[in-house]
C-alpha cells in the first residue's frame, strides 16, 4: 500500500503536542486503521484521515516520521511482513518493529459515530480530530485567564457531583 508522504507530514504537525509518556511501550507506535492514523498518549489522541491506508497495523512512530522527515519521495509504499513493517520509497528500506493491533489502546472518543463538527477542540486540517484532556484544559485555562484577566493561576481543581463539574483555580495578579 502507498501512503501520502506529505498527509504523513501534517499529521506529524498536528500531532506534535501529543507526547508519549516512555512508560507504556505501546504509545511509542502509530495506529493505521480503516483508512486513518492514529496517535494515542492516554490522556490525548490525534486521528486523521490518510489516503491509501487499506491495512491495520501498528508501526514505531520515530522510525517511521524519520523516514517521512528525509524522504524526498511523494509516497511510501508499506508491507506487513513476518511481524514487521517494511517501509519503501524506491530507493531507501527502513523497517519498524510491529505489535497486535488490538494492543494499542482505544478511547471512546474515537467512535466513527463522532463528526469532525460535534468536537470542539480539533484541526479540521485534513479532517485530524484532536481531543483535549485535563492537562490540555488546564492550560487553556491559565492562557485565557491571563489574556483576559491578567491574573497568573498558581493551582487549578477540578470537583464534580452527581450533576456539575466545578473548576476551582487559585490566582495572582500578573506584574
Amino acid at each position: 500500500m502507498k501512503l501520502n508522504v506529505e498527509q504523513l507530514k501534517r499529521f506529524k504537525a498536528n500531532s506534535a503536542s501529543i507526547k508519549s509518556n516512555g512508560i507504556i511501550p505501546i504509545l511509542d507506535y502509530l495506529k493505521f486503521d480503516k483508512g486513518t492514523v492514529t496517535k494515542n498518549a492516554m490522556g490525548s489522541f490525534v486521528i486523521q484521515k490518510i489516503d491509501g491506508c487499506t491495512k491495520s497495523f501498528l508501526v514505531d512512530e520515530k522510525i517511521l516520521m524519520n523516514f517521512v522527515a528525509y524522504t524526498s519521495s511523494p509516497t511510501i509504499d508499506i508491507e506487513i511482513k513476518d511481524g514487521k513493517v517494511i517501509m519503501s520509497d524506491g530507493s531507501t528500506k527502513k523497517i519498524s518493529p510491529t505489535e497486535p493491533v488490538e494492543n494499542f489502546p482505544t478511547n471512546d472518543e474515537s467512535d466513527d459515530n463522532y463528526d469532525l463538527e460535534d468536537i470542539p477542540y480539533h484541526s479540521k486540517s485534513d479532517n485530524a480530530r484532536l481531543f483535549l484532556y485535563e492537562n490540555e484544559i488546564k492550560k487553556a485555562i491559565r492562557e485565557y485567564v491571563k489574556e483576559n484577566y491578567n491574573l497568573d493561576i498558581s493551582e487549578i481543581n477540578f470537583h464534580k457531583n452527581s450533576e456539575n463539574v466545578f473548576v476551582d483555580c487559585s490566582v495572582e495578579e500578573t506584574e
